[in-house]
C-alpha cells in the first residue's frame, strides 16, 4: 500500500534528468535506480531507468531495518516509464506494432533512491 500511495505523490517532484535517483515501486518493494535517458512520446514525458547497486550498510534486509548505500550499475536491468499525468507507469515497446504499451508491473518515484524489501514475503 505504501509503494502505491509513493507512486501517486508526484507532485512536486523535480523535472527529471540523466543521472538522477530514482525508485523503482514494485509491489511491496522497493528498488533504487538512475534515470539513463530522458525523452518524448507524443506530449508525455518519458525516462529509461538502470537498476542501482544496493549494499546494507546497517541493520537487516529482512526485517526492514536495513540502510544502504547505493552505486551505479552499468549492468543492471532497465526499464522504462511513461508519465500519465498522475504516475510513472512502466511501458515497453511492441515489436509488431512499435507502438509503447503499459506494463502494470511496476511504477516509478523519481528524484530519490530507496530499497526495501518485504520481510512479510
Amino acid at each position: 500500500m505504501i509503494n502505491d500511495i509513493l507512486s501517486r505523490a508526484t507532485k512536486g517532484q523535480p523535472v527529471p534528468e540523466v543521472g538522477m535517483g530514482a525508485t523503482i515501486l514494485m509491489v511491496s518493494d522497493r528498488h533504487a535506480a538512475t534515470i539513463v535517458e530522458v525523452f518524448g512520446i507524443g506530449k508525455a514525458t518519458a525516462v529509461k531507468v538502470r537498476r542501482d547497486i544496493a549494499t546494507v550498510v546497517s541493520g537487516l534486509r529482512h526485517d526492514g531495518s536495513a540502510e544502504y548505500a547505493f552505486e551505479r550499475d552499468p549492468e543492471g536491468m532497465e526499464r522504462t516509464y511513461k508519465f500519465d499525468g498522475v504516475r510513472w507507469r512502466e511501458i515497453r515497446r511492441n515489436a509488431e506494432t512499435g507502438r509503447w504499451i503499459i506494463i502494470d508491473n511496476t511504477s516509478l518515484r523519481i528524484g530519490s533512491r530507496s530499497e526495501y524489501y518485504d520481510p512479510s514475503f
